[in-house]
């Protein structure tokens, strides 16, 4: 939310805004806008550092035209898979939640998102986890609008703690404002 305050960030707020005002009874699974600023949130601002190891199988491996012996540990962290091919992820460092809502072909990039890792290890919560930022950011979005206060002083620059990111300074302070109405109800902006 700190992000989505920020005054470079006024657009993504009232384009959710105008998105949730919108479709006041559509499943929140089936809001491509704000599915699109989870994702993008969690893909620049990754909550879990650390590398995730695995062990290739026995007959060993390829990882991009390299043979890995089996028994080797691999691994590989979200923060790297997510700025690594920016044919997937143009201008990486950048939040740009409108790359999510791109219909052409999205296969690398959903295969280097990496938030919740994948396959059998991957994160058992997963879905919980995003039925709750999107039930977060729905529930103050369609009220409010946030700007980050003026004594906010506590740094957010990411420190690492080996299994989970927090900012350094590890509080934030944001203003809610009562959002003005959406102009055109029914009206989705694009």
């Amino acid at each position: 939310m700190h992000h989505l305050s920020l005054p470079a960030s006024r657009p993504f707020q009232e384009r959710l805004h105008a998105e949730l005002a919108s479709n006041p009874s559509t499943p929140i699974d089936d809001l491509p806008y704000l599915d699109a600023l989870v994702k993008e949130g969690l893909r620049v601002f990754a909550p879990i550092p650390m590398s995730l190891p695995r062990l290739v199988p026995l007959g060993g491996g390829m990882v991009d035209g390299i043979r890995i012996p089996g028994g080797t540990i691999v691994s590989c962290q979200a923060y790297t898979l997510h700025r690594l091919d920016t044919r997937a992820f143009p201008q990486p460092g950048d939040f740009i939640p409108e790359r999510w809502l791109d219909v052409g072909d999205t296969t690398e990039r959903n295969q280097l998102y990496f938030v919740f890792a994948a396959g059998g290890r991957g994160c058992v919560g997963k879905y919980f986890a995003l039925l709750e930022m999107k039930l977060l950011l729905r529930a103050v979005y369609v009220n409010y609008e946030t700007r980050v206060a003026h004594d906010m002083t506590a740094s957010m620059e990411m420190d690492d703690q080996v299994l989970f990111s927090r900012p350094k300074g590890q509080k934030c302070l944001l203003v809610f404002e009562k959002a003005k109405p959406h102009p055109q109800p029914g009206l989705l902006l694009r």
